[in-house]
């Protein structure tokens, strides 16, 4: 593992532990944001839907159900090929490695870090929800930024799992973008 790696984790999981405060922040970040991410995403694709069914035809409101759809299955492919390739590498996470002085801001149950399997899943939702509107996806690639890093600061990842689940998630949602493009609207 190389020494930026553990250096940059030890420097981030330090700083969660600056104050009672952003030992809390980090730890709501890194747990929760994820749900209220995907909720507002399905809360947002519903909305499009039901004004584009009104207000065109019914046409347009199957459309942003198909988007909706097909930006839930790709982060779920991302989730799954990141949970995959976890079983294939076999890092252990960080609070796992005794080599390595942390304290986890809380301990999340699976046992193999590499790649993030949260940052290929946000990644991908933001990318599927960016070829759709520009500014949801930023939204959402924002948050996926948050929940990467605060995973790190928990302790939970290292900085190189955080590349290789962004890396999974483009990549996935360039491919499926690329055999799904004839339904590709931007707002």
């Amino acid at each position: 593992m190389g020494t930026w790696n553990i250096l940059l984790l030890q420097k981030l999981n330090a700083w969660a532990y600056a104050s009672p405060p952003m030992t809390h922040t980090v730890e709501w970040i890194a747990e929760s944001l994820d749900t209220w991410v995907i909720v507002f995403l399905l809360a947002w694709f519903l909305r499009r839907a039901w004004k584009r069914h009104w207000s065109h035809a019914c046409h347009e409101g199957a459309l942003c159900i198909h988007e909706m759809m097909m930006t839930l299955v790709t982060g779920g492919i991302a989730w799954l090929v990141a949970n995959g390739l976890k079983l294939l590498f076999k890092t252990p996470r960080p609070f796992l490695a005794p080599e390595i002085d942390i304290t986890p801001v809380f301990f999340y149950g699976g046992m193999n870090a590499f790649p993030s399997g949260h940052a290929a899943l946000f990644v991908a939702l933001g990318m599927m929800a960016w070829f759709h509107d520009r500014a949801v996806g930023v939204l959402v690639l924002v948050c996926a930024a948050l929940i990467s890093i605060a995973r790190v600061m928990a302790g939970i990842h290292y900085p190189i799992d955080i590349i290789g689940g962004i890396c999974v998630g483009v990549f996935l949602a360039l491919v499926i973008m690329f055999f799904d493009r004839k339904h590709l609207t931007h707002a």
